[in-house]
């Protein structure tokens, strides 16, 4: 099924929907491609590809009640049936007097949001395993202490989608998206590691204008023999990856849905200073290339850009049309939902304002600095009382020396460590949705030998 095929399908849901009295109604017909192939070494280990199109309705009924269902299949029985199935759902639903349906067309675009690559869509499967053989191929001949690559994989994705609501608003989406990378296993003189390095992004030319082989081994090996720090203070330097992981339990922070479920440290304290000056924290749904990048969110509310922290101060929530609606406030186009959910609040693209200087600067400046780089269970921090306890790993600069670590705990709390912040990086990299720099934060516990 296309795009010209599945609007008169959606149509007709919204016909008997409304048929069924419905206060409101929403349909959506969406289509994906993907493929996803690995090798391990020389070998092919991993051939998939899948095409699937499901529509979804969504409805509230004359009880203010929500109610969604999706199908795979388009007869005209099965429009029926899916109109029964959401209404059925929406009978076990509570009734909400403030849920809200777009009334008004998104205005266009009016610029490329660079979010679909028809090279991407159309890269064959021969290529794609090609790659992952080359990747593979420079991995080992890098560095001797590269043993095995246990993958060099290649993913890849393009979709469309069209909504339609009982208002009469249409929106129609087409993006492409995916990834390279490789996970590899490094020996020397008895000792073992497991690393690699990724690279994602919405067009082929960002996939394999820089494939992450080179960063792969280094990430890797450097970790050898890496030894317990002594327990004490330390200024922490974090790399931009372990930045984005720290970026991504923040934005939970920041959700209207939390903040009316009370389950953000945040609450009530909209304009004051909750972080350091030197951080800014944004969302934005219309970056160049984002991977959560789109014209309009799921509830086809126009995205924009948002700054939640502006220099340590608290200037905004993330809100979809419901839950902003609780807050009084208007969406910021953070609408997310699946086909058989119902709309909840996310980010788009989330990241902190780059500051100035690079790594090698920042870290030279830092004598006796714990560089982080790999941080485990991060997503166990709590963000209502903001307590942490999790294990790291990564190098300590001492004298122009940096000596791997391995084996230590980094304990605090969040709403601490957000003022300890003492600078950020000009380094500004996206992992999937969320962006960090390389960021000093000072003067935190590290418990080690």
């Amino acid at each position: 099924m296309d795009v010209k095929s599945a609007q008169p399908l959606l149509e007709k849901l919204l016909l008997l929907a409304r048929k069924r009295h419905a206060v409101s109604a929403e349909s959506v017909w969406c289509s994906t491609h993907s493929s996803s192939f690995a090798v391990c070494d020389d070998d092919l280990e991993k051939s998939r590809t899948a095409v699937i199109s499901r529509v979804g309705l969504r409805v509230l009924d004359s009880a203010n009640r929500q109610g969604v269902a999706s199908l795979g299949e388009f007869d005209d029985d099965a429009v029926s049936l899916l109109c029964d199935m959401a209404f059925k759902n929406a009978e076990y639903s509570v009734p909400e007097s403030d849920v809200v349906f777009v009334q008004h067309q998104p205005a266009p675009s009016l610029f490329d949001l660079g979010i679909y690559d028809s090279d991407l869509a159309v890269w064959s499967a021969q290529k794609q395993i090609d790659l992952c053989l080359e990747m593979s191929c420079r991995a080992r001949s890098f560095d001797k202490r590269i043993k095995k690559v246990r993958a060099s994989e290649v993913e890849t994705f393009s979709g469309e989608s069209l909504t339609l609501n009982s208002y009469g608003v249409s929106v129609y989406s087409r993006s492409t998206a995916g990834s390279a990378g490789l996970t590899l296993i490094a020996e020397d003189d008895g000792a073992a590691e497991i690393g690699g390095a990724v690279n994602d992004g919405r067009s082929l030319s960002s996939l394999t204008a820089c494939l992450p082989v080179e960063e792969a081994v280094e990430r890797t090996v450097r970790m050898l023999h890496g030894t317990p720090l002594p327990s004490g203070r330390y200024t922490l330097v974090l790399e931009p990856s372990v930045a984005a992981e720290f970026v991504s339990v923040l934005s939970e922070l920041f959700s209207a849905e939390n903040v009316c479920k009370r389950l953000t440290l945040l609450n009530g304290k909209m304009g004051q200073s909750v972080a350091s000056e030197v951080l800014t924290l944004v969302d934005d749904g219309r970056l160049y290339g984002g991977l959560g990048t789109a014209a309009c969110d799921s509830e086809c509310v126009e995205t924009r850009r948002t700054t939640v922290v502006d220099h340590g101060r608290l200037s905004a929530w993330l809100c979809n049309l419901q839950y902003g609606r609780r807050l009084g406030l208007p969406s910021t186009g953070n609408g997310s939902r699946g086909l058989s959910s119902l709309p909840e609040v996310d980010v788009n693209n989330f990241f902190v304002l780059p500051g100035v200087r690079s790594a090698e600067d920042i870290i030279a400046s830092h004598d006796g600095c714990f560089c982080v780089t790999e941080l485990m269970g991060l997503h166990t921090a709590d963000t209502v009382t903001g307590d942490f306890s999790l294990a790291a790993r990564g190098l300590y600069y001492k004298d122009g020396i940096l000596a791997p670590v391995s084996s230590v705990t980094i304990a605090g709390n969040l709403t601490e460590f957000l003022k300890k912040i003492i600078e950020v990086g000009g380094d500004l990299r996206f992992f999937g949705r969320f962006g960090g720099c390389t960021m000093v934060v000072d003067d935190i516990a590290v418990a080690g030998k």
